[in-house]
């Protein structure tokens, strides 16, 4: 992309790039996992991969916003996030349809759509994901409309697919809440609409209109904004190195979905309690950040693998015994695999880490999982210790002798390649990076 160029879209979106954490990446959990989310959503070239990890190159970054939702795992971040304009500076709309436009827009105050009001976003749209749709189209109650129109004269038009599949998972997650679809792209809906534009009142979404408090709130923001922004300047230090298994891997809900989650799990209670929702109707997850996890009991040989590299704790691994000691040859534990589909990121690392080939995703969950507290029992079984390195593990049917899932690839276990039957199971774990 031409300098000039990519300068007019840095200076338009945001003052500065945004902060990688490669840390947070799913190739950072393991190194199968083989995303390549950002890089390829990328429309400048700007984020590549090192070592598996995200880099940025801030000089070739457009400041488009559209990395901050891609990345499942949140491993982009910024001052000045991409999230929607207040509706709080707006004029009292009600429900009356509102309009969004790019601040690269020819004719800022004029349109074809149906609606009351425009509004300026800060920043390409692509940038808004879809809870922050949820969020302006008030959970379907006002139609909200987005002008891709000039997406393809734009420098940055492959962006539009990404607004349309942000735009089509607001829609499918409000019918599925037993709400109409309420995000309308122009590109899609052109036939429709009027040949002529009208002009439309406008409101900047970046400058909204404040109180006296509102101001003096916004200056401190702005004051806590701008010292984060030097922060992001900063070179990233190196990274500590972890102490154990649970340092290196982490486990925490992102950002983005537990605002997707507040947004969702309302509209589902308040169907549920009335009757309109049904607890157990299917909901299809293909094209949605969601995935249903199964789970081949006979397969499992409960390694706990799944849940050590679930990124959000999605899956959650409890036995009865410590896995840092070893097992009597005689002693037998109770365990049980359980599941959050709310908190699942469909980002198939459970499926790579099985050694057995027990996990699986599906493309179809019960609609009560998107409430945070639904738990599944996914398998339970017994725990014995393995014959050859004592480490916990589940007897498979047929199995004569009881073998953890590596004695039983190497053929003569463990303690054949070096191993101690004290090493904890983080030795092992951490070959998997």
């Amino acid at each position: 992309m031409e300098g000039e160029v990519l300068a007019l879209l840095q200076g338009a979106f945001a003052p500065s790039a945004p902060k990688v954490h490669p840390d947070r990446c799913l190739n950072a959990r393991h190194k199968e996992a083989g995303c390549r989310l950002c890089v390829d959503a990328c429309p400048t070239d700007a984020i590549g991969l090192r070592e598996g990890r995200p880099t940025l190159d801030r000089e070739q970054c457009a400041r488009c916003g559209l990395c901050l939702h891609t990345c499942p795992t949140d491993a982009f971040t910024q001052a000045r996030p991409a999230g929607p304009p207040s509706p709080a500076g707006w004029p009292p709309l009600g429900d009356h349809p509102v309009e969004l436009f790019c601040p690269l827009h020819p004719e800022p105050e004029r349109t074809q759509a149906p609606v009351a009001v425009r509004v300026r976003h800060k920043r390409c749209l692509a940038a808004l994901a879809p809870e922050h749709l949820l969020a302006l189209s008030q959970d379907g109650q006002r139609p909200l409309w987005l002008d891709d129109s000039i997406c393809d004269r734009c420098p940055l038009g492959a962006n539009q697919a990404a607004m349309a599949q942000a735009a089509t998972q607001a829609n499918r997650l409000l019918e599925a809440l037993g709400r109409p679809p309420a995000i309308h792209r122009h590109s899609q809906e052109a036939p429709q609409l009027p040949a002529q534009a009208e002009a439309k009142p406008l409101v900047d979404g970046s400058q909204p209109r404040v109180s006296r408090r509102g101001l003096l709130g916004a200056l401190g923001r702005r004051v806590q904004e701008r010292a984060a922004q030097v922060q992001d300047q900063l070179p990233d230090g190196p990274a500590p190195s972890p102490r154990s298994v649970e340092e290196r891997l982490p486990q925490q809900t992102p950002e983005s979905r537990r605002r997707l989650l507040a947004r969702l799990a309302p509209l589902l209670r308040e169907g549920l309690e009335s009757g309109v929702l049904d607890a157990q109707a299917p909901l299809s997850t293909e094209g949605l950040p969601l995935a249903q996890v199964t789970v081949d009991a006979e397969a499992c040989s409960g390694c706990r693998l799944c849940a050590r590299f679930c990124p959000t704790g999605a899956l959650a691994f409890q036995a009865e015994v410590s896995f840092l000691h070893a097992m009597a040859a005689d002693e037998r534990a109770a365990f049980q695999l359980t599941f959050r589909p709310a908190l699942c990121l469909d980002c198939n690392i459970c499926t790579v880490a099985c050694p057995e080939d027990a996990v699986s995703l599906e493309k179809q969950m019960p609609l009560a999982g998107l409430l945070p507290e639904t738990e599944e029992l996914l398998v339970q079984g017994q725990l014995v210790a393995c014959q050859e390195c004592r480490v916990p593990t589940a007897p498979r049917p047929g199995d004569e002798i009881p073998l953890c899932h590596v004695c039983r690839a190497s053929g003569h276990g463990i303690r054949g390649h070096g191993k101690s039957p004290a090493d904890d199971d983080g030795a092992w774990i951490r070959k998997l990076f």
